[in-house]
């Protein structure tokens, strides 16, 4: 046993120096990656032969909630999506999206999610729960936030800017995503889908591009909020990674993540000043949740056309235990991240004036 033990320690101090070092780190997980989204297209690929019709499956006016991260777009998504009326993923279906696939392994990821323990994160996280948003998507097609904000590469501006692309490396990830909710509207028979992904906040007038009658349900929180509670819970994941992080790849990591915060909040603040948006945008403030959640799925319900009683019913029954809520992990306070105090103040306060919310000066911590 002892033995064994020194193996893993020997792997694991190995792990954090070379793996964690910076070019290996980027080669590993590229090579990985790539091999990941050879064995997805060729899957998929399986699917234009065997389930072409899913191609005619187009969803009827889908409605998309996304915001900033951590500005309460799981929650919502989860209680409109919560009977299975609307086309949704599985955590699994997401991760291998051919629909041949499914009959293989959805009775083996079923199972295996049974036996396993479920980390004690913000979410509700398991193979066969419902997936947190469709950006794991793009990690077929490499694009999205999940690839660098937890993971090693992300530490690295160079890395991180090559991993997580353009806009038109955006552009090819929510075409594919387009393309696998069609599928899941032919797989499941459903006629509407109801989406969640934060990384749309980039890119709002592209998702019309590619969904055209789509409408967009933009949730809005105070961005200090945003960042302390996004920070305290990527420090969460990282620490889950069961190495130690060197201080200043974590701070690198943490100026990169409020950086991307920022060129979000400014590009939401340009759809929502153009009046011609209002016809496929429904803004939604966060503190509307905690006061009168009725009232704003009601609102989000005219907005989408979804007019859906057994919905607003048990939004209801949900709204009484929502006064009682509390998160599970715990927030990072900005005057603790190492980040530039100043910096902070002279982005983020006018942006969140605009918004319409306080920017607390973010002070020196004694």
């Amino acid at each position: 046993m002892e033995a064994v033990v020194s193996t893993q320690s020997t792997w694991k101090q190995w792990y954090q120096r070379r793996v964690h070092g910076g070019l290996l780190g980027m080669l590993s997980y590229g090579s990985g990656l790539f091999v990941y989204m050879v064995f997805t297209q060729t899957t998929m690929a399986l699917d234009e032969l065997l389930f072409p019709a899913y191609r005619r499956a187009r969803p009827e006016s889908p409605v998309v909630v996304t915001g900033l991260p951590r500005s309460g777009t799981t929650f919502f998504h989860r209680l409109l999506t919560a009977d299975g009326t609307y086309s949704t993923f599985q955590f699994w279906e997401v991760l291998f999206p051919a629909l041949w696939l499914r009959p293989i392994l959805g009775p083996v990821f079923r199972c295996v999610d049974g036996l396993l323990p479920k980390p004690d994160l913000a979410y509700d996280v398991g193979l066969a729960s419902g997936a947190q948003e469709e950006a794991w998507l793009s990690l077929h097609c490499r694009g999205g936030d999940f690839l660098v904000e937890p993971h090693p590469v992300g530490w690295t501006r160079t890395y991180h800017d090559a991993f997580l692309g353009g806009e038109q490396t955006r552009l090819v990830a929510y075409r594919f995503i387009d393309a696998c909710v069609r599928r899941q509207l032919y797989w499941t028979g459903k006629r509407r889908a109801i989406l969640k992904n934060p990384s749309y906040t980039l890119d709002l007038p592209t998702i019309r591009k590619v969904m055209p009658d789509a409408k967009v349900v933009l949730i809005q929180r105070n961005p200090r909020h945003c960042l302390e509670s996004m920070l305290g819970l990527l420090t969460q994941a990282r620490r889950g990674l069961g190495t130690k992080i060197p201080p200043k790849s974590e701070q690198l990591a943490n100026t990169l993540v409020v950086e991307r915060r920022a060129r979000q909040i400014r590009h939401c603040l340009e759809v929502l000043d153009d009046p011609s948006h209002k016809e496929w945008l429904h803004p939604v403030r966060y503190e509307d949740f905690r006061g009168d959640l009725l009232r704003v799925a009601r609102s989000v319900s005219r907005f989408a056309g979804l007019n859906d009683e057994r919905m607003l019913t048990r939004v209801g029954k949900v709204a009484e235990k929502q006064r009682t809520w509390k998160r599970k992990h715990t927030l990072a306070k900005l005057e603790e991240s190492g980040l530039d105090r100043a910096a902070l103040d002279a982005q983020f306060g006018p942006l969140a004036a605009r918004l319409g919310y306080e920017w607390a000066p973010v002070t020196r911590v004694n």
